[in-house]
């Protein structure tokens, strides 16, 4: 299975939210990183249908999606950012209503329910109501609404937002062990949560592509940017405008030991090289002070 952009580009008036986006996604999870703006939610509201593109194609195994309609949206399951949810409903209440909204059939629809809520560990609150539950068994029923269809295509915005390390630890590891046989996009502010389970990492920048790759490829790349030195406290403030610090530890001594990307070394002081995290890799790419225009 495939699902293609070619050229993909979305303009409100004088904006563009999304310019000439062009990948193939096979199998797997691929992390969507970029700021506010950047065009992630206008990507995703392509894939499901919210919105239409003003020029370009999105393509599932070859075939336009806009041509395929309810073919292809049968496909697809969505899990929204906001907990817009019912919150006299109780979980198993809201399943059976997402249900029906999906032209589920009766038998297969209560196999799945109880199926899905078993699986994300929600059985025991099934008769629950929404309004009562915590912020990660809200992000679980949304993830088991998207999953009622069985889909090929699972699109998940921001599904570990405001959870806490445990929750985190939990929805992550799930959605690795279901990713063999679907498309995931995993949009997310969160670096940590992506790095280790996903295929690919896309990087988006005012609505275009500035990177795609493997996490360990992408590390690999930015080796020669990434610095380290020790200087007096009252440095930092110096080096923050003058580079991208990725991480600050104090020392016993008094000292500040500074980790920056940039793409020389710098003269100033006893820099070392120094190993890049995703996450430094990020802070990089969208720094805005860099003079270079990585989005061209």
């Amino acid at each position: 299975m495939m699902i293609s952009f070619v050229d993909l580009t979305k303009k409100y008036k004088d904006t563009i939210a999304l310019s000439n986006f062009r990948a193939e996604l096979t199998e797997g999870v691929y992390g969507l990183l970029g700021p506010n703006g950047a065009g992630k939610s206008t990507l995703m509201n392509i894939i499901s249908g919210n919105i239409k593109a003003t020029s370009g194609s999105c393509l599932w195994n070859g075939k336009d999606i806009t041509v395929l309609g309810k073919e292809f949206f049968n496909l697809l399951g969505y899990m929204p950012q906001q907990q817009n949810l019912y919150h006299n409903f109780t979980a198993k209440q809201f399943l059976w209503y997402m249900a029906a909204m999906k032209g589920l059939k009766r038998k297969q629809a209560a196999e799945k329910i109880d199926f899905l809520l078993e699986l994300l560990h929600l059985k025991e609150y099934s008769h629950k109501k929404l309004g009562e539950f915590s912020g990660g068994m809200k992000q679980r029923i949304l993830i088991a609404q998207s999953l009622l269809n069985d889909p090929q295509i699972l699109i998940l915005d921001e599904p570990t937002v405001g959870l806490d390390p445990m929750e985190r630890a939990s929805i992550r590891n799930f959605i690795s062990e279901i990713s063999q046989n679907k498309i995931i996009i995993f949009a997310t502010h969160v670096v940590s949560d992506i790095e280790n389970i996903a295929k690919e990492i896309i990087f988006l920048k005012k609505g275009k592509l500035i990177l795609k790759d493997s996490p360990i490829n992408i590390i690999k790349s930015m080796y020669s940017k990434a610095w380290r030195t020790c200087v007096p406290a009252k440095e930092l403030e110096r080096i923050r405008k003058n580079y991208v610090v990725t991480n600050v530890v104090a020392k016993m001594d008094g000292t500040l030991c500074v980790d920056i990307m940039s793409d020389y070394c710098p003269q100033d002081y006893e820099w070392t090289a120094a190993e890049p995290t995703l996450e430094s890799v990020y802070l990089y790419l969208f720094d805005e002070v860099r003079n270079e225009d990585i989005s061209r």
